[in-house]
């Protein structure tokens, strides 16, 4: 199973990136798209996406899944990386407070976020920090390959791990993991916002 912590059986199936970010993606789908001589039509039968939908996407009018950026980089024969338009450099930088590659998930008032602070071509690493409403949760079971590591940076949080009990976690708590154990998180308080860095070697996005 591919991870999708943005997943909530609470909240719609309705995700937007920021509007940078979805303008740098809709144009890279164009190109792509270009290059590979494929019409609107034939992308949309290949990855089952909407002709509409891509069309808005393109255009700017509109965002992108977790799940289709992903169909769309598998159809075009490209990486996620090369649709966002990030990769590694030999020049470091700095990703400043709020400026990651950020999706978000609306639903019931609720907005649960996903801000990778990296997602470059080659990168070892996948450092993201996740933002939990009061009592949501990542949704079903996650399995990906390699380690995980989290760090609680606010509120509590809940990790069911598969074979042991759940693991009640407070702020400033951590905990590591072999990720291809299933594993999901819940922030089980019904008042306070819950925030997680979560680091995962290799990348799984």
């Amino acid at each position: 199973m591919r991870r999708n912590y943005l997943h909530n059986p609470r909240l719609p199936e309705v995700l937007s990136t920021s509007d940078e970010t979805r303008l740098s993606i809709g144009k890279l789908v164009r190109r792509f798209r270009r290059q590979k001589g494929l019409t609107l039509k034939e992308l949309s039968s290949r990855c089952c996406i909407s002709v509409s939908h891509l069309s808005k996407l393109e255009s700017d009018r509109a965002g992108v899944s977790v799940a289709n950026l992903r169909r769309l980089a598998s159809t075009l024969g490209v990486s996620v990386s090369s649709l966002i338009g990030t990769d590694l450099s030999q020049q470091v930088q700095p990703v400043r407070r709020g400026k990651g590659l950020l999706f978000r998930r609306q639903g019931g008032g609720l907005i649960v976020t996903e801000e990778f602070l990296h997602l470059g071509e080659g990168a070892q690493m996948q450092p993201e920090i996740i933002t939990f409403p009061p009592a949501t949760d990542s949704g079903e079971p996650l399995v990906h390959l390699g380690e995980e590591f989290l760090y609680v940076v606010a509120g509590r949080l809940v990790v069911f791990l598969d074979g042991q009990e759940p693991i009640r976690m407070e702020t400033g708590d951590s905990l590591y993991f072999d990720a291809s154990r299933p594993h999901r998180y819940e922030n089980t308080d019904p008042t306070r916002v819950a925030q997680v860095l979560v680091v995962s070697s290799p990348p799984s996005f």
